[in-house]
């Protein structure tokens, strides 16, 4: 998996780069040590912190005491497998909700002999909707068909954008 890496630092240009999954540690360790008065244990833990955010919700920004300022986001490339059949709009519900759409991928790797899977999408309900329509809620519908003719649905939520994504059968 690899990250966009844009750095501003004051009225300059900002630049940006893309890293490796494998350089992701030392990166945030190096943003971390740019932090004064921090102690090395210290700058450590809040690469973990930093680490395990980004892991969460996709994406990350880091303002240091100097003005600069750092962001990060995973860049997201899905491979719907060849028994995996999507009914919606993959444009308006996946690439929008990139993160949920491969939770969705990785989960259905757990399950063996599986003959067909539908996945039904669902846009996120809007931010500015009124709130007995859950604003932010995200929906998938999964419906696993093994070998043996048997079905399994799942319901997959997210209630927020960055929240947990849920799974129910």
């Amino acid at each position: 998996m690899n990250y966009d890496v844009t750095t501003k630092v004051g009225d300059a240009p900002a630049t940006t780069s893309t890293i490796t999954s494998t350089a992701l540690p030392q990166v945030l360790r190096g943003i971390a040590s740019g932090f004064p008065n921090t102690m090395p244990a210290a700058q450590s833990m809040q690469a973990l912190l930093w680490a395990e955010e980004l892991m969460e919700t996709g994406e990350l920004t880091i303002t240091a005491s100097n003005g600069t300022t750092t962001h990060i986001k995973r860049q997201y490339e899905i491979e719907v497998p060849g028994h995996v059949e999507v009914h919606g709009d993959l444009g308006e519900a996946g690439c929008n909700n990139p993160q949920l759409l491969d939770a969705c991928l990785q989960r259905i790797k757990r399950y063996e002999h599986l003959k067909k899977v539908n996945l039904f999408l669902s846009p996120r309900v809007p931010a500015d909707a009124p709130p007995h329509k859950h604003p932010g809620w995200c929906e998938y519908l999964m419906v696993l068909t093994f070998e043996s003719d048997c079905r399994l649905t799942v319901g997959v939520i997210q209630r927020q954008p960055g929240a947990n994504i849920e799974f129910h059968s």
